[in-house]
């Protein structure tokens, strides 16, 4: 029974892990399809008398980013929600489980039916009000740790292989790019006002769009332990990073296919770099993002 309940488990955490997948992987490529008409659209009638065109770039991206927060919203209340209501739907399993442990063995201990019965509400309010008070307890403390606990440092291996990960990528750049700073590169010599909004925007796109990357990772990892489990080869711990590195990869060639940067073959390897450095985070979601928005800088 144990053994059909993990592999019940197993089979759902893949599911889901890969619906995740494909949703952020949509979300990133179908939101700039949709943000580039609305951006022409608001160029047209607003702007189109005083800079026609200079500025599409720019809201291009400050759309594209601010229908990535609505979607990260979403997302997230939809997650809590569906959360709770799995927590409660496993309690009230949890609760039917033990009344029907105390039902099988109340009729032995008590002398009528009708005294079993008002043992057995008694017994369950009981439990359910003491459940409730010790998950509240629970959560509390566990937020409260988690914004004061101090948290563990990296290991001085990781940090290393973090340092080295990033030099080499920002010295993969640099050499394409005759060593210059990669910001100054984008914008050239000549430098006029809507090239550097248009950087800005781009920026501020990049800012959301660090995140999609890391949940991808998440997800591509969270599909490829779940399958690990399911086929009892969960101790071999570098296939899963070896499968969730070629899904994250799948994703980094499409920004192949559709940049227009000269150097766009080197989001391949930047995409392996960007799971490197979730692994060798010990999968912090923050630190990863952080160091991976770095990159994208510089």
């Amino acid at each position: 029974m144990q053994e059909k309940k993990k592999y019940v488990r197993n089979v759902m955490d893949i599911a889901k892990n890969l619906a995740r997948y494909a949703l952020y992987f949509l979300a990133v490529v179908l939101t700039p399809l949709i943000a580039t008409p609305i951006a022409k659209l608001f160029d047209w009638c607003v702007l189109d008398w005083s800079s026609p065109g200079q500025l599409r770039g720019f809201f291009t991206d400050l759309f594209t980013a601010i229908l990535w927060l609505n979607e990260l919203v979403v997302i997230l209340i939809v997650e809590h929600f569906a959360k709770r209501s799995f927590e409660k739907k496993m309690g009230e399993t949890g609760i039917r489980e033990l009344q029907g442990d105390e039902l099988a063995v109340e009729p032995l201990l008590q002398e009528t039916e009708a005294e079993a019965e008002v043992a057995a509400t008694e017994a369950e309010t009981m439990f359910k009000g003491e459940e409730k008070t010790l998950l509240k307890k629970e959560k509390l403390s566990q937020r409260v740790n988690s914004w004061w606990k101090p948290k563990p440092m990296l290991p001085l291996r990781n940090v290393g292989i973090l340092f080295l990960i990033t030099a080499a990528c920002i010295l993969l750049i640099s050499v394409q790019i005759d060593f210059q700073v990669k910001p100054f590169y984008d914008l050239g010599d000549k430098t006029t006002y809507s090239e550097i909004v248009n950087m800005l925007g781009f920026l501020v796109m990049n800012l959301f769009k660090c995140i999609w990357i890391v949940m991808i990772i998440q997800s591509a990892l969270g599909i490829w332990q779940a399958l690990m489990e399911y086929c009892n080869v969960a101790h071999v711990k570098f296939i899963k990073w070896i499968g969730a590195g070629a899904m994250v990869l799948l994703f980094g060639l499409y920004d192949v296919f559709t940049s227009a940067n000269p150097f766009a073959w080197t989001y391949i390897i930047f995409y392996v770099a960007f799971t490197a450095i979730y692994y060798f985070q010990q999968r912090s979601n923050v630190k990863s993002y952080l160091l991976i928005f770095f990159l994208y800088i510089f």
